[in-house]
């Protein structure tokens, strides 16, 4: 549950556990944000590339293309937290994995080909993994 085809439907599922729990959005959620699938995990990445000083455009943006009518800057926040939590754990089950292999493979320089629009798009993917990885296998080079 580490590609972008699951990530957006695990962060809408926190959201509306916040929502549901009066944490969000005053309690409320529109129709499109209870909808499965509906949050893309293009909408992470858009989310996290959002800079403070924006004034949330791109959270916003998601934000009313989902419908949400009531929110305040509070809730963008909590949208990047989750969105960033969401995409750390991904990340860090990814770095899990080639982590193992890495052990695995007797070589002291390996190079690790990636695919894939939820790496090449999110802002700070390859940065935790390869943070992550550097901690796991830290006698390893990568390229």
């Amino acid at each position: 549950m580490i590609s972008g085809m699951y990530m957006g439907e695990i962060a809408r599922q926190v959201v509306i556990k916040l929502v549901d729990a009066g944490c969000l959005f005053d309690g409320v959620a529109s129709e499109k944000l209870r909808t499965p699938m509906a949050f893309l995990t293009k909408y992470i990445s858009e989310i996290e590339s959002d800079e403070e000083f924006d004034n949330f455009v791109k959270t916003r943006q998601v934000l009313d293309e989902l419908d949400v009518e009531r929110y305040r800057v509070a809730d963008c926040l909590v949208m990047q937290e989750v969105c960033s939590v969401v995409s750390t754990r991904a990340a860090y089950l990814a770095a899990a994995g080639i982590s193992v292999l890495l052990d695995r493979v007797e070589k002291p320089e390996v190079t690790i080909g990636v695919d894939g629009s939820l790496y090449r798009y999110h802002p700070k993917f390859h940065d935790l993994i390869t943070e992550k990885l550097s901690q796991l296998s830290p006698t390893k080079s990568l390229n």
